[in-house]
């Protein structure tokens, strides 16, 4: 059984990386400059984009994700603003609250 910690940090917070970066590159934006944005390597942001990172999600995680695509998008419209990533902790701090609550209810159980 993992740790409600262990579930955000290994599965939910790549998620919405992943997804952020997505949008991100949908809309136009480099890898270089997704990667600036987010305090990532370009390296990081390429594995995202080919999925070769956080790509071991269950099915259900990734569509929980999917169901929060207007909260990612205003995320990445704020980020192509200029608004720091750091000062963005509470919106993706909310996003991964709310993946949270059924993915950890499950897990414990």
């Amino acid at each position: 059984m993992k740790l409600p910690c262990e579930i955000c940090i290994w599965e939910i917070v790549p998620q919405i990386k992943k997804a952020l970066v997505k949008d991100l590159y949908k809309k136009g934006r480099r890898q270089i400059e997704i990667a600036k944005m987010l305090h990532l390597s370009k390296s990081s942001v390429s594995h995202y984009l080919n999925g070769r990172r956080a790509n071991k999600s269950k099915d259900e995680m990734i569509i929980k994700i999917e169901k929060r695509s207007k909260n990612i998008d205003e995320l990445s419209k704020k980020l192509i603003n200029g608004t720091n990533y750091a000062d963005l902790k509470d919106d993706f701090c909310n996003i991964c609250k709310c993946v949270q609550k059924d993915t950890i209810k499950k897990a414990l159980c």
